[in-house]
C-alpha cells in the first residue's frame, strides 16, 4: 500500500506542488486581486555643516589616493531618528499615521492591526519608512510606503521637516553646553571687576583723593619750591653775615633765620609725609591704592580674555552648525510599488524554486543514504 502510494504520488512531485505551484498560484492571485495597493514616494537629502565644507577638498583628495577622512556621526543619528519613537509620534501628531495605515485603507496582510501595541506600531512603521544611508555620497534617501500616494509623499515631507527640527535641537543643545560655560566666566568676570571698581571708589572717597601719584607730583613739586625758597634765604642771611657792619642788620637777619626754620620745617614735613609709615602717609596710600588698581586692572583683562573666549566658543558652535540639504523633495507617485503581480510573481517564482530545489536535494539525499 505505501510502495502504492509513492508510486502515484511520488514526494518531488508533491514537493514541487506545495514548495513552487500553490505559493506562485496564491501570490499572483493575490496580487491580481488585492486592493490594497503601496505607493512609494522617495526623498534625498545631506546634513551639512560649515567645518565639513572647508574640508571637503581634502577629503575628496584623501578618498581619491584610497584614505577616509571620517564620515560625519550626524548623517547616521539623523538615520537612527527616522526610525525612532519620536518619528512616530511627530507623525502622529501631523498626518495620523495609524489612521491611514488602519483598515480600510489596506487589507488582512498590509494593514495596521487596530489593536496594536507599542512595539507593533514602531516596527510596522519601521517597515513601511526606510531611510538608507550612502557613505559614499553622504546622502539619505527616504522612502516611504503607503496606501495613498499623496498620503506617501505627505509623510515623506512630513519627516524631512522633523529631521530639520531634530537637527535644530542638537544645535541648540550644543550652543547651550558650549557657550554656557564661556557665559558663566564672563558673568564671574564682570562681577571681579566691579566689586574691584567699587573698592577702588570707596578709597578714593575715603582719601579725597583720585590719584595719589599726583598728589605726590604736587608735594614734590612744593618741596622743590620750598628748597628754592631755603636757597635763597640761607643766600641772603651770608650776604647781610658777610657785610661790613652785619648788626646793622641783625634784626633782618633774625627774621630770615626764622623764615629759614619754617622752610626747613615745612620740608621736613612734606618729606615726612612721603615717606613715612603713618596710616596718612602718601607713601602707604601709594601702595594700597596701586594695588586696588593692579586689581582693577586685572579684572579687566580677565572680563577681555572671557569674552574673547566666549566669542570664540559661539564662532565654533556655529562652524559646527548642522543644517538639512534638500537634495530631492518627496516625490508624488503614480503607479503602484507593490504588489507588481508579473514582477512580484517572477521573483516568488525564482524563489520557490530556489527553495525547492534545496528540499529536492535534502530528499534524495537522505534517500540515497537510506538505500546504502
Amino acid at each position: 500500500m505505501e510502495n502504492a502510494l509513492r508510486y502515484r504520488f511520488p514526494v518531488l512531485r508533491v514537493l514541487f506542488l506545495v514548495c513552487v505551484v500553490i505559493p506562485v498560484v496564491a501570490g499572483v492571485f493575490y496580487a491580481v486581486t488585492s486592493d490594497a495597493k503601496l505607493y512609494k514616494s522617495y526623498a534625498q537629502f545631506a546634513i551639512e555643516d560649515r567645518s565639513q565644507q572647508a574640508t571637503t577638498a581634502l577629503g575628496g583628495l584623501m578618498t581619491a589616493v584610497g584614505l577616509s577622512s571620517g564620515e560625519p556621526k550626524s548623517i547616521f543619528t539623523v538615520e537612527k531618528f527616522l526610525q525612532s519613537p519620536n518619528a512616530l509620534k511627530g507623525l502622529e501628531d501631523g498626518v495620523g499615521f495609524a489612521t491611514h495605515y488602519r483598515a480600510p485603507h489596506g487589507d488582512w496582510a498590509l494593514a495596521l492591526k487596530s489593536d496594536a501595541n507599542g512595539d507593533e506600531r514602531i516596527s510596522y512603521f519601521r517597515t513601511h519608512v526606510s531611510p538608507r544611508v550612502s557613505t559614499k555620497e553622504q546622502i539619505i534617501t527616504l522612502e516611504v510606503w503607503a496606501f495613498d500616494p499623496v498620503v506617501a509623499q505627505a509623510i515623506a515631507a512630513d519627516l524631512l521637516t522633523l529631521s530639520e527640527q531634530f537637527l535644530n535641537g542638537i544645535n541648540t543643545r550644543a550652543l547651550e553646553d558650549q557657550v554656557k560655560f564661556s557665559e558663566r566666566s564672563v558673568t564671574e568676570a564682570q562681577n571681579r571687576l566691579l566689586d574691584a571698581r567699587t573698592k577702588l571708589t570707596e578709597w578714593r572717597n575715603r582719601n579725597g583723593s583720585v590719584d595719589p601719584m599726583a598728589l605726590v607730583q604736587v608735594i614734590q613739586g612744593l618741596i622743590g619750591s620750598l628748597e628754592a625758597d631755603l636757597v635763597r634765604v640761607e643766600a641772603d642771611i651770608s650776604i647781610m653775615e658777610a657785610a661790613s657792619s652785619p648788626d646793622r642788620f641783625a634784626p633782618k637777619i633774625r627774621n630770615l633765620e626764622d623764615q629759614r626754620a619754617v622752610i626747613m620745617s615745612q620740608i621736613e614735613a612734606a618729606r615726612n609725609r612721603l615717606a613715612s609709615s603713618s596710616d596718612g602717609a602718601v607713601s602707604e596710600q601709594i601702595d594700597e591704592f596701586e594695588r586696588l588698581m593692579a586689581n582693577v586692572e586685572f579684572a579687566t583683562e580677565n572680563l577681555s580674555i572671557t569674552m574673547s573666549s566666549l566669542e570664540a566658543s559661539r564662532q565654533n558652535v556655529l562652524q559646527q552648525q548642522k543644517y538639512l540639504l534638500l537634495i530631492s523633495s518627496p516625490s508624488l507617485p503614480s503607479d503602484p510599488a507593490f504588489p507588481r503581480p508579473f514582477f512580484h510573481g517572477l521573483v516568488l517564482l525564482v524563489g520557490c524554486l530556489v527553495l525547492y530545489g534545496i528540499m529536492a536535494l535534502l530528499y534524495v539525499t537522505i534517500r540515497d543514504y537510506q538505500r546504502i
